[in-house]
């Protein structure tokens, strides 16, 4: 059987020398700035700064019809990130919880 590789998780192998790319670069912000530019569109890198930014107000507890007009996004993206801070396994909460 063999793994898709148009949708989905990309396969294990690119996946794990993405993350070591990125953990690479990590470790000075210009050059992972560089990097997050190479990789993502605008609108991509833009849209996770917000998604970073709607976690962070979720857990401030704001409300979240206030900050989806703050962030000028839609509703349904601020309940995304409420829905990923219920995962206590995720990311988002991991750092939170840092």
């Amino acid at each position: 059987m063999t793994q898709r590789t148009g949708s989905g998780s990309p396969k294990p192998e690119y996946r794990k020398e993405l993350l070591q790319l990125i953990a690479t670069a990590a470790k000075d912000k210009r050059l992972l700035d560089d990097l997050l530019q190479d990789l993502l569109t605008p609108a991509e890198y833009r849209e996770m700064a917000n998604r970073w930014q709607i976690v962070k107000r979720l857990e401030q507890g704001m409300n979240q019809r206030e900050i989806a007009g703050e962030l000028h996004v839609g509703l349904a993206t601020v309940v995304r990130g409420a829905r990923a801070l219920l995962r206590s396994r995720g990311g988002f909460r991991k750092l939170l919880d840092r």
